[in-house]
């Protein structure tokens, strides 16, 4: 005997998820809705983590970006020493008098 894997959309699964938190009951949304107890419970864990996964992602963006700014700080700091060399070096000379 096969088993059917109906995929469910992001609205459908949102409507079963806000039914979840509105009932606070898992098992009777599941078996209101006809769905497999494990599934929904899978749902809510996914939504739960949510929140943590897009911090994890957003703080490796913050990091790539502070490695950037780290390298382009370096470079231009030594642009910066070599074009005071040069120009100490090779600059007119100011004389008083």
């Amino acid at each position: 005997m096969a088993v059917e894997v109906k995929k469910y959309s992001k609205e459908d699964k949102d409507q079963i998820l806000r039914e979840v938190r509105d009932t606070g009951n898992m098992a009777l949304v599941a078996r209101n809705r006809g769905i497999a107890y494990q599934t929904v419970v899978s749902w809510v864990g996914s939504q739960r983590r949510a929140p943590a996964r897009k911090q994890r992602q957003d703080l490796k963006q913050l990091e790539a970006k502070l490695k950037d700014a780290e390298l382009e700080n370096r470079i231009l700091k030594e642009l910066l020493k070599k074009t005071n060399q040069l120009w100490l070096t090779d600059g007119p000379s100011v004389t008083r008098s």
